[in-house]
């Protein structure tokens, strides 16, 4: 018997190691109850073109006997299509779907799964097994747990854990063929990722994420000697970048261990270049030195903290009131003081948000420091998570558009659910959300307006979303701004499928849009900002003029200095707002230590400024004194170059 599985990358310049037809084989051939030797396992598809025929060119589907499909949201088109050919060529395959993104709950339409002939619940490598016994033994499968048939869907499915310990790496068990995989790879590529699991299982019912519900409340760990074992070959193989898809890494004392394995390995090889988890929700001490290590190793590019959002009644209405913000919190803390930039994360379009609560929530991310990056995800109704289910959906009003989605390359494209309406917030009202959040991150995230913006919270009181509300209203920025509103709005309506933008001939997300008018039009954009300084404040043009000079000197080319002949020099000022730690940044600055000498309308007088004189050495200059790559890194000007070449 003959069995394909088939999981194509999502990107065509980076393509993944086949980890999880490894992990079938290794469940099959070492941990299932039954002989299961005489199955023939094919090589899988795993690369990834987006041209079907392409894809699976070569492969006589006669041969096959099972075709296996893992459905993730990024691959679920293609997958289906891959599915139809193989009926066409072989009618008898026996085709399973399985995966996070198959449908198999009794609420929902799964009519097109039906070109598969039975798709699997929850975890699938123990129900794989069964299936394969049983057709090496002519038995029927039409009633193994958790194996559904899309035209008549159960009433109820409850999961069934999967036992690990005993489990073994796919990538050391079939280790030779792994190594031809990364061969056959670097023929098309030199950028290739695989997956790492250490544990699986979520204690958290996060109505967004299906994690809790997919594969039971309960933690299961693989074995240490055997993940040591796993990294080790992370070298050999020379990957580019590996994801750990467990839910909560951090969450044990020896993922700390994993991750000085892995710099070992790094620093030993040269791979792999770049590690990326998702960290534990409440357990935030082992997760910041995790960070830590893959910082110092250039192997991270800060500490992502996921607060999905920052109001209590949005956090209720999301099941997420259980993870407490307080730890969220220290974690801040921990990051700051190890001086690793910070990446924050929220959703947009929660049920229970409002337009104000939103702009608070982005504003509140300001304030307590996430100035280095801010990561924004639209709310994606996944389809087995808690916030599909019919009566979630009816209690909260959801109402969902379908839209493409894009990867960085934006060179494949595929469709999503989003949330785009409950009953606390209309269509229009995420079109605001949408644009007040691009145009934000567009301006503050890369410096245009960022240190200016802080200097007025902290001198003046004026909080962040304040001064990015004000300045969405000034002449150019207005300007800037109604060109992203139209574009969403033509993207909710469905008159554009994708949020992509046109910009110079290239398609961009709307917030380096923002960036890219905003450069276009730097003048200008200056002006609106000293304007709406002077607007605010006593101080006088020329200080402010000396203000906006040294706020444009943190977002031209590194490679090309800005020089600027400064009276009021506010270099040392903004690395010191730079460097305030969370509890510093709930309040305005008092007057205090240092006295600086300022123009006031052409009256000279003392302005205190409160900072610590000793941290200053400690304090990289985001100005001029500072490396590319860590300026990059901390200022979020990964493609600024890019922006900068277009505009001039």
């Amino acid at each position: 018997m003959k069995v394909l599985h088939c999981n194509p990358a999502s990107e065509e310049d980076q393509i993944w190691l086949p980890y999880a037809w490894g992990r079938f084989r290794e469940y099959c051939d070492h941990r299932s109850e039954h002989d299961l030797s005489s199955i023939e396992w094919l090589d899988p598809i795993y690369m990834g073109w987006f041209n079907v025929q392409k894809l699976i060119y070569g492969i006589d589907w006669k041969q096959v006997d099972i075709l296996l499909l893992s459905f993730y949201v990024w691959n679920e088109e293609r997958q289906l299509q891959i599915a139809e050919i193989a009926k066409y060529y072989n009618p008898n395959i026996l085709v399973l779907g399985g995966g996070p993104q198959a449908q198999y709950r009794p609420h929902q339409d799964t009519e097109q799964y039906e070109v598969c002939d039975y798709v699997t619940a929850y975890e699938g490598e123990n129900i794989i097994a069964e299936v394969l016994h049983r057709k090496l033994t002519d038995q029927s499968i039409d009633d193994i747990e958790l194996l559904v048939d899309p035209r008549y869907p159960v009433d109820k499915l409850k999961p069934k854990r999967l036992i690990l310990k005993d489990a073994q790496s796919p990538l050391v068990l079939y280790k030779n063929d792994f190594i031809r995989f990364s061969q056959d790879i670097r023929n098309f590529t030199n950028s290739f990722a695989t997956m790492w699991e250490t544990n699986r299982g979520c204690p958290y019912k996060c109505s967004f994420c299906d994690w809790g519900s997919a594969t039971a409340d309960k933690i299961r760990r693989y074995s240490y000697d055997k993940i040591i074992e796993e990294v080790e070959l992370f070298g050999e193989l020379k990957l580019t970048y590996v994801f750990n898809a467990d839910a909560n890494y951090g969450i044990f004392k020896e993922d700390l261990d994993y991750i000085k394995k892995v710099v070992e390995v790094k620093n030993k090889t040269g791979y792999p270049k770049e590690l990326q988890f998702c960290a534990a929700k409440n357990k935030k001490e082992i997760s910041n030195a995790c960070h830590k290590l893959l910082y110092d190793a250039n192997m991270c590019g800060g500490a992502q903290i996921s607060f999905q959002h920052t109001d209590g009644q949005v956090l209720e209405a999301i099941d997420r009131s259980n993870i407490k913000q307080e730890k969220l919190s220290e974690e801040l803390e921990e990051a700051f003081r190890n001086n690793i930039p910070l990446v924050g994360v929220s959703i947009l379009g929660n049920p229970g948000d409002t337009v104000e609560k939103w702009k608070e929530n982005i504003g509140y991310m300001l304030e307590i420091g996430f100035h280095d990056d801010l990561r924004i995800h639209d709310f994606m109704l996944l389809p087995n998570a808690p916030a599909a289910d019919p009566e979630y959906i009816a209690k909260y009003g959801l109402k969902t558009i379908r839209r493409r989605n894009f990867n960085a390359s934006f060179e494949h494209l595929y469709f999503c659910d989003y949330i785009a309406e409950t009953n606390t917030y209309t269509f229009d009202d995420y079109s605001e959300m949408q644009t007040f959040t691009y145009f934000l991150t567009g301006f503050h995230i890369t410096n245009i307006s960022k240190f200016i913006s802080m200097f007025m919270y902290h001198y003046y009181g004026m909080h962040y979303t304040e001064f990015y509300d004000r300045l969405k209203d000034m002449p150019t920025c207005r300007k800037i701004y109604d060109e992203v509103r139209g574009h969403i709005d033509d993207y909710v309506s469905g008159k554009n499928l994708s949020k992509e933008i046109k910009f110079h001939g290239k398609s961009v997300t709307p917030d380096v849009y923002v960036k890219g008018r905003a450069v276009e039009e730097l003048s200008n954009v200056i002006n609106d900002i000293a304007t709406l300084v002077l607007q605010h404040t006593p101080l006088s043009q020329s200080v402010v003029n000396d203000m906006v000079k040294t706020q444009l000197m943190t977002i031209v080319s590194w490679n090309k200095p800005l020089e600027q002949e400064l009276k009021y020099n506010f270099t040392e000022i903004f690395d010191m707002l730079n460097k305030l730690t969370p509890n510093e940044k709930s309040n305005y600055i008092d007057i205090a230590k240092k006295e600086r000498k300022v123009n006031l309308n052409d009256n000279t007088v003392g302005v205190q400024w409160k900072y610590k004189t000793d941290d200053m050495n400690d304090i990289p200059s985001w100005i001029s004194h500072i490396s590319q790559k860590q300026a990059n890194k901390r200022a979020g000007l990964f493609h600024y170059q890019d922006i900068l070449d277009a505009a001039t």
